[in-house]
């Protein structure tokens, strides 16, 4: 996972579940996993869809990388 690579709807800046699994390449169940597990922030919530702010992503992604 590159996180600059993560790109967002482009006026919203936020993915929903499907633009996520879509661009990290796993499944719903996987995203929900790693939001447990604290692998990805908690999402903002409208509604019953979950939305993830894509800086947030980035940042989290980042420090898991360098982490490592």
């Amino acid at each position: 996972m590159n996180p600059n690579r993560i790109v967002a709807q482009p006026r919203l800046g936020i993915f929903n579940v499907a633009a996520l699994t879509e661009e990290l390449g796993v499944s719903p169940r996987t995203i929900r996993r790693w939001t447990r597990q604290g692998t990805l922030p908690e999402p903002q919530r409208l509604g019953r869809s979950c939305y993830w702010q894509v800086e947030e992503l980035r940042e989290v992604l980042t420090r898991g990388r360098s982490a490592r």
